[in-house]
């Protein structure tokens, strides 16, 4: 961690050149520009307006997170008991909200569009995790989300209410964060795109 907030030097130490160690940093790819993307070895994230890398994992009974503040060098690690707990991001968000005021910015939040605007129907159905995998026997499909449509315009997603901010953007009603829908070229939805790694194709 230091290392790289030393831009690929800690303790007197280089470890990276300074040139590969921002490479890492620098986001190389994202599916919709409103939404995090992937830097090389990290995950791209922002709470608020603050952007931090990280890389998080889960095995043998406990979570782990490592992020880092590039811009303000600091990050932080946390890892507990317990596999696939929330712990590690209900943390994350709280030391980045109380500890840097980027993070407590929140997205401009629309009103809900006039009744009809919006197709909500055609965004609803169950997404399998892009990570699937459907050649194998037996098939091996992550955990399934399920996308609502609300009789107002808005999706049920996440645990969240979503507007629509466009034709295939939806902001999070606490103004926190961006969903992003990809169709094909006959409009119809495909696949769903939450930042870094969250994405999802419709079955």
């Amino acid at each position: 961690m230091n290392a790289h907030l030393g831009r690929g030097a800690a303790g007197g130490v280089r470890i990276l050149s300074e040139r590969a160690a921002l490479e890492m940093q620098r986001q190389q790819a994202s599916m919709h520009p409103s939404i995090p993307g992937y830097a090389l070895g990290f995950n791209e994230d922002y709470v608020g307006d603050l952007r931090v890398l990280e890389h998080g994992g889960n095995m043998a009974g406990f979570s782990s997170l490592m992020v880092l503040i590039p811009t303000d060098r600091a990050g932080f690690f946390v890892v507990n008991h317990r596999e696939g707990s929330n712990l590690r991001d209900n943390l994350k968000r709280a030391l980045l909200e109380r500890s840097f005021p980027a993070a407590r910015v929140r997205r401009l939040v629309p009103p809900p569009p006039p009744a009809g605007a919006v197709q909500a129907e055609r965004f609803a159905g169950r997404y399998a995790p892009l990570t699937s995998c459907w050649s194998c026997r037996p098939v091996r499909a992550g955990s399934l989300m399920t996308v609502t449509a609300n009789a107002d315009g808005t999706l049920g997603f996440a645990s969240g209410r979503w507007i629509a901010v466009d034709s295939l953007r939806f902001v999070r009603e606490n103004g926190t964060g961006y969903i992003v829908f990809r169709s094909d070229s006959s409009g119809v939805i495909r696949e769903l795109f939450a930042g870094a790694y969250w994405g999802w194709q419709k079955l």
